[in-house]
């Protein structure tokens, strides 16, 4: 009995961590089921011919690699991915992508573990941790990007996974969680370089937490050693001159050569010109409504305690670590509007702040908790207010369910009217909606056709098609001899004047047409 009282114990203590550790297996079980809905985006096959370039260059075949266009990009995903290739030999190009989908799930699924370790760390609470990762897992662009998305969710994982390994030598001030996190910050730099920004944010983290100043000098410089050796080591491309061309990549990639259009609140803007309030706005429109809210009563929260400890507030580790997530949500935001960075797709490109706004709305929650704590009812109204997160939290499940595989062109309330949505925003940029209208043709037919994608990822989609449906689907880049227009409507959102023979429609948006020519 004795035993029996003491397991009902355990489990009544621990059975928030226990969910926590249950809802991770089932995500983890459900990345495996579903990896092979997604179609290929379009970065993926920029990425693939990356990684066989680093490869060649490595392998000292050739020196492609010096002059690539894509050098200046970090090179770690890429030559992971290539890596697992050569070694697993996988004999399709629909089997290559696969492969692809399923290994950027597991980093994406890498970074979860990481954020529920950073909540762990900062509330010591079962109940935080798991609803801080079931947000986390619930965010359905991300749900979906985590599959194909293999530069800005890769550093989104590493950056909450640097963050955690900092937050133990914040804490500890240990010689191993040093080593591990500017490890970690090197990976991370070497994903995109954007991610030397950790390295002054951690370090002066731990300078609050310094056991002396001599302590702090000697591991400040051997965690700059260590995370500038691993950088190089791990970016090919600055072997030769590793100064100069850090420095290049870094000018390259702040102010990115892209000059394209994009669509915003209905206007074509070029990407040079866009506002300063294209990423505000994009957040505000793609993160689930009650996120948001939580985020911003959590930042209320951070100020309030600023005013209420004043000049002794940094010396509370919990408020260190606050601190350092606030300093990851702001100071991006702050750099791109002022060095007027380029960006387009959306906000893809400050995806990595996206943890910190979720810890920040852990803090909101965490102060309603003790808050509530101190009325009469306070067991009723934390039961009520649980059971409608937990309803949202489930209604957001359902979406994730009924938008798949196209969680992707999620857009929250604030969006406005469905049926103007793709004249206002682009929808599908990545093209992932063409595997499903060539497979649909190729599912009509038993003899070859001839196919004119309107964008390059009509083409690349065509190496998901079974062997057997690249015989009956020829694509073609000539309209003349087309057969069929497919068109996922970036940069047209209206309908072309041919006959509709199959549509992709997610939630009321139109995200493909297949036409009809001849």
């Amino acid at each position: 009995m004795q035993k029996v009282s003491n397991l009902l114990t355990f489990l009544k203590t621990n059975v928030f961590f226990i969910l926590t550790g249950v809802m991770l297996v089932v995500y983890l079980l459900t990345g495996f089921s579903i990896h092979t809905d997604y179609g290929i985006s379009w970065d993926e096959p920029f990425q693939y011919h990356y990684g066989q370039v680093i490869w060649d260059y490595v392998q000292g075949k050739n020196k492609a690699l010096l002059t690539d266009s894509e050098r200046h990009y970090g090179p770690v995903v890429p030559a992971f991915f290539t890596l697992v290739e050569k070694l697993s030999k996988p004999e399709t190009s629909q089997d290559i992508y696969f492969q692809r989908h399923l290994l950027n799930f597991l980093i994406h699924f890498l970074g979860c573990l990481a954020f529920v370790g950073v909540l762990y760390k900062r509330f010591k609470s079962g109940w935080i941790c798991f609803l801080g990762s079931a947000m986390y897992i619930l965010s359905p662009r991300f749900f979906a990007e985590s599959f194909y998305n293999s530069k800005d969710l890769p550093f989104m994982a590493f950056s909450v996974l640097t963050l955690d390994l900092g937050f133990s030598f914040i804490a500890t001030q240990s010689w191993i969680w040093l080593v591990l996190s500017a490890i970690s910050a090197a990976v991370l730099t070497d994903i995109r370089i954007l991610g030397l920004i950790i390295v002054p944010v951690i370090v002066g983290a731990a300078f609050l937490r310094r056991k002396s100043f001599t302590d702090f000098v000697i591991k400040k410089l051997s965690f700059v050693g260590i995370y500038a050796s691993v950088t190089l080591l791990l970016w090919p491309t600055l072997w030769t001159n590793p100064i100069p061309l850090f420095i290049e990549a870094f000018q390259r990639m702040s102010h990115y050569p892209w000059e394209g259009t994009v669509l915003y609140l209905g206007e074509f803007i070029k990407s040079t010109e866009l506002p300063w309030h294209y990423p505000f706005v994009w957040i505000g429109i793609t993160t689930p409504v009650v996120y948001l809210i939580l985020m911003a009563a959590g930042i209320a929260v951070y100020i309030q305690t600023i005013v209420k400890d004043r000049l002794t507030f940094l010396n509370s580790l919990p408020n260190v670590l606050d601190t350092v997530m606030i300093l990851w949500l702001s100071l991006p935001l702050i750099l791109v509007t002022g060095l007027r960075s380029v960006l387009y797709d959306g906000w893809r490109h400050l995806y990595f702040i996206y943890p910190a706004m979720l810890y920040i709305g852990c803090l909101a929650l965490w102060f309603i908790k003790d808050y509530l704590s101190s009325t009469s009812q306070s067991m009723w109204i934390k039961r009520g207010c649980f059971a409608a997160l937990a309803l949202y939290l489930g209604w957001i499940g359902v979406t994730i369910i009924s938008q798949h595989p196209y969680q992707n062109v999620y857009f929250n309330l604030i969006s406005g009217d469905r049926a103007t949505l793709s004249k206002r925003f682009e929808t599908d940029y990545w093209g992932l909606s063409y595997r499903e209208g060539l497979r649909y043709i190729a599912q009509s037919h038993s003899t070859p056709v001839t196919v004119f994608p309107a964008l390059f990822p009509g083409y690349s989609n065509g190496l998901l098609l079974s062997e057997a449906d690249k015989k009956i689907v020829i694509i073609v880049n000539n309209p003349q001899q087309a057969q069929y227009f497919i068109t996922n409507f970036r940069w047209h959102p209206e309908d072309y004047p041919f006959p509709e023979s199959y549509s992709v429609t997610v939630d009321q948006v139109k995200l493909l047409s297949v036409y009809t020519l001849r």
